[in-house]
């Protein structure tokens, strides 16, 4: 078997050609790449999933929060080990496949960002900057991180300022003026602000060229209905946690900011960003989201990656597009995953885009994938 991967591997180089500067690339057929895999299943007129690594040694909580470098390297926070990982290309197919800790010791990195040539990790209550030349620099060391969730939202914005979520410190606690908010900070740690308050668990944020999004997780105790929220944040915003969930048009609840979106109860955004990309244009100015779903419901509400789309007065649609399982219909979905042919029980951790569009994904088990052109 080692033999006859050789020959598929040489022609997947020799056929590959790369146009610099983040644009499209010709790519073999999906047949002809030796990381494609079958399962879970996508649409195959558009897409070819791959597998960048597996470890199935690791942690269930292996790989998490994901970023890329402009030249392409993959970076990967591995929470439970205390590293943060680089993957790039060993064999010249373009895709990552050979990691390596580049930040070893580091307790608990949740949350990546990489810009203008460093990468920022946030780490329990403190913020980090790392170049390779420099190693770490503390930015923040003072974050009122929950005991009761990772930071996993984490952003930096067009202003050049760090943008972090801080979950509740329960699920119905007195009013803590810096937990269940958004803070942002100047790119050196200073000039801490308070963006918005009223969240319970702000797990997801990215920007959409002007516009800052945040996702929002419901109480465990909270299992019916729409709950989860995805909310576009603006200055001074009051979200309505914890008087308020979801949708709803009580007297209380209309003195809040209502969310943009409602999603199943436990979807558990967990990752997203913004897809500008040249890979797959039908995806442009779209919010892509990692589903995680939860390890506490027999449904299979998350256990996927979707996208958001917009109408032309720039709100989102309420239905999904589902690319990692595709499926058009929640019953194709429910079905799928009982057959054990979408991502359950593999649960996505996180998402980040290489510079050609291409889309990466993290799922527990140790498995990173990527999602290319077919």
């Amino acid at each position: 078997m080692i033999l006859l991967r050789w020959p598929m591997l040489i022609l997947a180089m020799l056929t590959l050609s790369t146009i610099t500067g983040g644009q499209a690339q010709t790519l073999p057929p999906c047949e002809q790449r030796h990381t494609t895999q079958p399962i879970p299943r996508v649409d195959s007129t558009r897409y070819c999933l791959e597998q960048v690594i597996d470890d199935p040694t690791t942690d269930e909580i292996s790989f998490t929060a994901l970023t890329t470098a402009p030249n392409g390297d993959l970076y990967a926070a591995r929470p439970l080990a205390d590293e943060v990982w680089r993957i790039t290309d060993s064999d010249g197919d373009q895709l990552p496949d050979q990691g390596e800790v580049v930040i070893p010791a580091i307790h608990q990195p949740t949350a990546l960002s990489y810009h203008e040539g460093a990468l920022y990790i946030v780490s329990e209550s403190v913020v980090y900057r790392w170049r390779e030349n420099e190693g770490l620099t503390v930015l923040v060391d003072d974050l009122p991180a929950s005991t009761r969730h990772w930071i996993t939202g984490f952003t930096i914005g067009p202003d050049d300022r760090l943008y972090l979520g801080i979950a509740a410190p329960c699920a119905y606690c007195p009013d803590d003026p810096l937990q269940g908010v958004i803070l942002s900070f100047e790119l050196e740690g200073d000039d801490q602000q308070i963006i918005a308050r009223g969240f319970h668990v702000p797990s997801a944020l990215t920007w959409e060229t002007d516009r800052l999004w945040a996702a929002d997780i419901a109480p465990k105790s909270h299992h019916e209905g729409r709950l989860d929220e995805l909310n576009q944040v603006t200055p001074n915003a009051h979200f309505g946690y914890p008087d308020c969930l979801g949708e709803s048009d009580s007297a209380v609840c209309l003195s809040y900011t209502a969310p943009m979106l409602t999603l199943p109860s436990h979807s558990t955004v967990l990752s997203m960003v913004y897809y500008n990309g040249m890979a797959f244009e039908h995806l442009q100015d779209t919010l892509l989201l990692a589903l995680a779903g939860s390890s506490h419901q027999s449904n299979f509400a998350g256990y996927s990656l979707v996208a958001v789309t917009f109408r032309e007065n720039r709100q989102p649609r309420r239905a999904l597009q589902s690319l990692i399982p595709s499926v058009t219909t929640e019953e194709d979905m429910q079905n799928l995953q009982h057959r054990g042919e979408g991502l359950y029980p593999q649960r996505p951790y996180g998402i980040a885009l290489s510079p050609e569009g291409w889309i990466y994904l993290s799922v527990s088990g140790g498995t990173i994938y990527a999602l290319r052109p077919a």
